[in-house]
């Protein structure tokens, strides 16, 4: 019984503790902001299919060979790389494929995002930068 209870306090603490500590952290979104930047690149992988086969020796008893057919499928991927004062990033999977659409590489690009926030003890830190958006520059 007592086995039982020093087990159940210590599986309360290794929980507990982190949860504590980690649960001061406070994560939030700043206000939307906007820089000037370049689409440096556009990438798009067209859709693939392919077939092969593969040959693999069994060593074991009885031994033997087997061959096994093998299908490739490659999904169509789209993808931007833009440059600004962050450096360069890119953004790819379903917003990937709307901006591959509408814009081109070079053009100037008025770039959307916000940074996501950390607050701890009334300190407020920058931790990551969320994209939101691109338009072409006016």
């Amino acid at each position: 019984m007592k086995k039982n209870v020093c087990r159940i306090v210590a599986l309360v603490a290794v929980v507990s503790v982190p949860l504590m500590v980690l649960g001061c952290v406070e994560r939030k979104n700043g206000p939307e902001l906007t820089e000037q930047g370049e689409v440096y690149d556009t990438c798009f992988v067209p859709f693939g299919h392919g077939s092969t086969t593969a040959v693999g020796y069994n060593t074991g008893k009885g031994g033997g060979v087997t061959i096994t057919p093998i299908n490739m499928i490659i999904p169509e991927r789209f993808a931007i790389v833009f440059r600004c004062q962050h450096g360069k990033f890119v953004i790819d999977g379903d917003r990937g494929r709307e901006l591959y659409k509408k814009l081109s590489k070079g053009d100037l690009v008025t770039i959307r995002y916000c940074e996501e926030l950390e607050v701890d003890e009334g300190q407020t830190n920058a931790v990551d930068l969320h994209f939101l958006g691109a338009d072409v520059a006016k």
